[in-house]
């Protein structure tokens, strides 16, 4: 599931840096609300701690439905296995999907439907409870 409907604008926004001038307060606080909950989760997990989202796609049907309750915890890259599903990012995006390999201290990350999102080493969390109702 692709998190981060926004998030090319987020990324812009923080590659405007000290200048905001290039866009408006609105999208801006616009922007940071959108993103607000995968900082939260990705927060969370670096310190230690599960964390629970509901991710909005249908990329991970049938093993995470749109709005399922997810619970996270932080998992080492030495530990993942292929078949986890994860919270990533990957190119500046972040995901719930599926690793689909693994080499060395990096994961490749793909969808329930055959795709990929490409190779990361910036993994979060693992989810050790799907709950679809």
């Amino acid at each position: 599931m692709d998190l981060c409907n926004g998030l090319r604008s987020r990324v812009f926004l923080d590659d405007v840096g000290s200048n905001p001038s290039r866009c408006s307060y609105g999208q801006q606080r616009m922007e940071e609300k959108k993103m607000s909950w995968a900082d939260r989760a990705i927060k969370l997990l670096q310190e230690g701690k599960e964390a629970t989202i509901k991710p909005h796609g249908n990329s991970m049907k049938p093993k995470v439905k749109s709005g399922a309750t997810v619970i996270l915890e932080p998992i080492d890259i030495e530990d993942i296995e292929v078949g986890d599903i994860v919270l990533c990012r990957v190119s500046g995006r972040v995901y719930l999907h599926l690793v689909k390999a693994k080499q060395g201290n990096r994961v490749l990350i793909g969808n329930n439907r055959g795709g990929t999102n490409g190779w990361t080493k910036a993994v979060y969390g693992v989810a050790i409870d799907i709950n679809n109702e």
